[in-house]
């Protein structure tokens, strides 16, 4: 499905190009400027145009009339084109009111939304400049089909790129009211493409019929017909998707989404010279919802989600509730400015886990943008979560061009009013066809030490072969203040803090009890043919400055006695993929890993089967696992077998059923230890 939609894009963009060259070529022959007073010089100081929103089937009802209304000009503004959930456009222009008036009374059937607004001399002035940068005109004349394309295409391009997908389907909507028919076609499939990525199906699937139906032999309606082929039976290929409601069909207005599941989980254990016993029973329910509303000038979000644990045991009660996000999120369409309060987590801010607070963002320009976040940190645990903590960061973020983006923070923390965290880092982001990579860092000012250091790569060598790569180096714990209570449970933080001579000794003492994690891996996934997939890698971490705690006062506080413990993981595999290894629709998954670690090492094998079953709605999947693990301490060796049988049914597209079984065997070689663990897993999850 990714590889289709991606081929798509390359389609319809290497025709955007070609029409691009077809515009390049318009405007070198015939100035811009020009053409617009040629046109409309008997209307240059006319000082009324009428605006029109538009929308997907507004345009579908227009474009059979643009030859009518040839002498009017569609110009419209960036400004326009950002900060609209759907694009104005300005049909212009009117020398009174009263004509622009009976304009909107001869056409509101097809031109919903009319209204009527005034032309100032100063904007006058500015669309008869010839400034790309300030209007864009796209005239349904042929004198003048295609002025302002080129400008129009390149800021859609850029903004479907950057994930931007709702300012890409304004730039869209606007482009395929062109009266040239290839140029119009390639737009609205863009449009269809990007009603995709924002998960509006059903406006999806309405645009690519519009064009199957209106150009049945054109030179894009195998791609089309494809397209609309893979949609329609996106409900049969076992993948999960969330579907807009029917409330939300009804009233486009309101819309609600959302994901709801529960699992039950046991698992007893036996053996050897062992009874049987639960290890654990427990109930999970996970939850997700989102409801918002869309105005012209507004929108408002409202998200919860979480989990809950109740453990089943009588004789455990770790039953847990966690509210992991709760917040309200506003736009203010027409400035960009963005606020969400409640529960929430934002990586861009600096904060690396979730907090109780406010954030702030505002567009200084389409590429830029600054903000700000304040509140309490929130790390669901009860050794933290006590405390009083605050904390504040301002950040911004800036997109270079179609590759680059770069986003930058400063952040503060706080606990009992000292410091607990001071840092600024950021990221940077590269991505194109061929290579993306992404590098993020953070570095503590008040500990004068690197925090986090993560950079992960990819390149695609060709259609067959990618290489992938990672490489990482942080403090564990992250790095704060209260690192002093790891190993001293007793210690009276709030007066320890505020004391200046521990205050001098702080930074180096929380340092002293944190570690320090390196690792990196390379991986090479090979396509060998429609059916064969073969995936190496190659992983490695060491962790280092593992602090050595020895009790002192009687067991009531902890000092570091040494940082020479250190714990290192090392892995080298290779798997295959094999589609259809019975020739039953099924896919094999066989790999075979080798770990070396610091305490031991192991061979792995895995054997796995899925086969896809009554249309892809149920499958079946069982699992075989083999390890031979020999410890280095004493030279002695065990096996683990682990075999399991996954069965999942799909009886709608929103609606999954699981259930899964399994055992594990560890046995010694020597036979000393015999332990066997079973298990069952138990659950469903509907998306809505």
């Amino acid at each position: 499905m990714k590889n289709l939609t991606k081929t798509f894009l390359n389609a319809i963009l290497a025709t955007a190009l070609s029409v691009c060259g077809v515009v390049a070529v318009a405007q070198e022959t015939e100035p811009q400027a020009e053409t617009f007073f040629s046109l409309y010089r008997d209307y240059a100081n006319a000082g009324y145009a009428v605006e029109w929103p538009v929308s997907a089937g507004g345009v579908n009802a227009l474009r059979n009339r643009l030859g009518r209304y040839g002498y009017l000009a569609f110009y419209t503004s960036p400004t326009l084109l950002q900060n609209k959930p759907l694009p104005l456009v300005h049909l212009g222009f009117f020398i009174s009111r009263q004509e622009a008036q009976k304009f909107i009374a001869d056409n509101g059937s097809a031109f919903t939304g009319l209204r009527v607004v005034s032309v100032a001399p100063t904007e006058h002035r500015q669309l008869f400049s010839g400034d790309a940068q300030s209007w864009y005109w796209l005239s349904p004349s042929t004198e003048d089909k295609h002025a302002g394309l080129q400008a129009i295409l390149a800021e859609a391009k850029n903004l479907y790129m950057n994930q931007q997908y709702q300012q890409a389907l304004n730039y869209y909507a606007v482009l395929s009211l062109a009266s040239d028919r290839e140029i119009s076609t390639w737009a609205q499939e863009l449009m269809g493409l990007t009603y995709e990525r924002l998960g509006q199906t059903d406006l999806a699937l309405q645009t690519y019929r519009n064009l199957v139906e209106s150009n049945p032999e054109g030179s894009s309606a195998k791609r089309i017909n494809q397209r609309l082929r893979a949609l329609e039976t996106a409900a049969d290929d076992g993948k999960g998707a969330l579907r807009k409601s029917k409330y939300a069909e009804s009233n486009p207005k309101f819309y609600w989404r959302g994901l709801f599941g529960q699992s039950y989980n046991y698992m007893e254990r036996g053996g050897k010279h062992l009874p049987t016993e639960d290890v654990f029973s427990v109930l999970a329910t996970n939850y997700d919802f989102t409801a918002g509303y869309r105005h012209p000038e507004h929108e408002v979000e409202v998200r919860l989600a979480g989990y809950d644990q109740a453990d089943m045991l009588d004789y455990v009660d770790d039953d847990k509730t966690v509210i992991k996000r709760l917040y309200v999120n506003y736009t203010h369409v027409n400035t960009g400015l963005n606020l969400v309060g409640g529960r929430q987590r934002d990586y861009g801010s600096g904060m690396y886990h979730y907090f109780d607070g406010v954030s702030v963002k505002y567009p200084l320009s389409q590429r830029w943008k600054i903000g700000a976040s304040a509140g309490v940190p929130v790390q669901f645990s009860d050794f933290y979560d006590y405390m009083d903590r605050k904390f504040y960061s301002l950040q911004t973020s800036f997109d270079w061009d179609d590759h680059w983006s770069f986003g930058g923070y400063i952040t503060q923390q706080t606990v009992y009013g000292e410091t607990d965290r001071a840092a600024y880092g950021g990221k940077a982001q590269y991505v194109s066809k061929k290579f993306s990579s992404y590098l993020n860092l953070d570095y503590d000012y008040e500990f004068a030490e690197l925090n986090i250091l993560r950079w992960q790569g990819s390149y695609h060598i060709n259609d067959k072969h990618q290489l992938s790569a990672h490489y990482g180096r942080q403090r564990s714990p992250f790095l704060t203040s209260t690192n002093i209570l790891i190993g001293q449970p007793y210690l009276n933080l709030e007066q320890y803090l505020r004391d200046q001579f521990n205050r001098d000794y702080l930074l180096y003492y929380a340092l002293e009890r944190t570690s320090l994690y390196e690792f990196g891996s390379l991986s090479h996934q090979w396509k060998v043919d429609d059916e064969l997939q073969i995936i190496t890698d190659v992983y490695h971490s060491v962790s280092t400055d593992i602090p050595i705690f020895t009790a002192e006062d009687g067991g009531l506080t902890w000092t570091v006695e040494s940082k020479d413990a250190e714990y290192r993981y090392s892995s080298v595999g290779v798997q295959a993929v094999v589609e259809n290894f019975f020739g039953g629709n099924d896919s094999a998954i066989m790999s075979l890993r080798f770990i070396d670690t610091t305490q031991s090492s192991s061979n792995v094998l895995q054997l796995s089967e899925r086969f896809r079953l009554f249309n892809n709605r149920v499958f079946v999947t069982p699992k075989v696992q083999l390890k031979y693990t020999q410890k280095k301490s004493d030279d002695t060796a065990q096996t683990n077998v682990r075999g399991s049988l996954a069965l999942s049914y799909r009886p709608w597209r929103n609606t999954d059923l699981r259930l899964e079984v399994g055992n594990e065997a560890i046995r010694d070689v020597d036979e000393k230890i015999n332990i066997d663990y079973s298990y069952l897993i138990a659950g469903y999850q509907l998306r809505f």
